[in-house]
């Protein structure tokens, strides 16, 4: 894990985006990212009020939330975006640093699942809040042993299916024994029924000759 997060470290550094929007990797561990961006002239979105521009909030959020992933538990090999939502609650304060904050709070066998949160000076106003999913690509030996399991359930549900139509073919023989019982019983009545008929005609009066 010590090696994937220092590789995991360095790639984040490496991104260009992030050079070029100035990040800065503050924190990095157990699922937990913070990842800082300084106040840059360059990112303005306001001219006017010399705000940072919503987008460049967004950049660093979804950084921070790769992050994250990346150094969850699980050690995956590689994340991407699957969904980001984000909720801005106020401006950053122009001159001051944003920082995001993310957590990697729950995985399944191929997402997981963020919060995030960025903040300027002012840490107890949130300047923007998220959450998240993103692809979860496991070791190769993780893969196997999850898709070994899904296998064996399905071995498992396909022995129960073979097991419920034998038992059904066996039904359907007994239905078809019973049936053929019944014809056998019902045939031996039609020739009693016969044999009897043949006896009272045996034993009827014949009538005289004219």
């Amino acid at each position: 894990m010590t090696d994937r997060l220092t590789d995991a470290k360095a790639f984040l550094l490496a991104l260009p985006h992030a050079q070029s929007l100035g990040m800065q990797l503050v924190a990095m561990g157990d699922g937990k990212a913070t990842i800082a961006m300084p106040y840059d002239p360059r990112l303005i979105g306001d001219p006017l009020t010399g705000v940072l521009h919503g987008g460049a909030i967004s950049a660093l959020m979804d950084t921070a939330s790769g992050a994250s992933v990346l150094c969850h538990p699980a050690a995956p090999l590689t994340t991407a975006t699957l969904d980001l939502r984000i909720d801005y609650m106020r401006p950053a304060t122009p001159g001051q640093t944003v920082t995001a904050h993310a957590v990697c709070h729950h995985v399944t066998r191929t997402v997981a699942f963020i919060r995030v949160t960025a903040t300027d000076a002012d840490t107890a106003r949130p300047v923007a809040m998220g959450t998240g999913t993103f692809t979860l690509d496991r070791p190769p030996t993780d893969r196997l042993t999850a898709e070994g399991l899904a296998t064996e359930v399905v071995a498992t549900e396909g022995l129960a299916i073979e097991g419920q139509a034998a038992e059904g073919l066996a039904t359907e023989g007994q239905a078809t024994e019973r049936l053929a019982t019944d014809g056998l019983a019902t045939a031996a009545l039609a020739t009693e029924g016969l044999a009897t008929e043949g006896l009272v005609t045996e034993h009827s009066p014949k009538k005289a000759p004219r």
